[in-house]
């Protein structure tokens, strides 16, 4: 609970910084519009452009931390299985076994549950390097026909 708790923290806090980042997206919009090409300019729009990929990769870790911890072993609810095990087989305890069955059969398949990229796939660290390498290519492409405008 403590870890869903923490969660929820970083997710409202990265929301609030997001939120006031938005005003620096205009910005960079409004300077691009203008031909702006001023060395302080440019280390600004630089700056937000770090900060944007940086937040970018922190709302990704926290999911992908969270995936992890919904596939982790869980001590108390195995446990709790093996005393109802150990118990008698009453009538009355079936329902409760054939749920934890049914809960440990679902976590532990190859179909694993948690955030997702729509109906893509997971959401993990190796997936986030996929597609920052797909987002750097964007950026790099838009920045060369961006120059390539900016010099004629």
């Amino acid at each position: 609970m403590v870890e869903y708790n923490y969660f929820k923290y970083k997710l409202s806090r990265f929301q609030e910084t997001h939120i006031k980042n938005l005003k620096h997206t205009e910005y960079i919009n409004e300077i691009s519009d203008n031909n702006i090409d001023d060395w302080i300019h440019n280390t600004c729009i630089l700056i937000l452009c770090i900060q944007q990929i940086i937040c970018i990769l922190c709302f990704h870790l926290a999911f992908a931390i969270s995936n992890q911890h919904y596939h982790r072993p869980s001590k108390s609810f195995l446990s709790l299985l093996i005393r109802w095990r150990l118990s008698s087989s009453s009538f009355k305890c079936l329902r409760y076994r054939l749920k934890s069955s049914y809960y440990i059969q679902a976590f532990h398949t190859d179909n694993r549950y948690g955030f997702t990229y729509g109906k893509l796939e997971l959401i993990s660290m190796m997936e986030f390097v996929k597609y920052m390498l797909l987002y750097s290519q964007l950026l790099m492409f838009v920045c060369q026909n961006f120059l390539r405008i900016q010099w004629k």
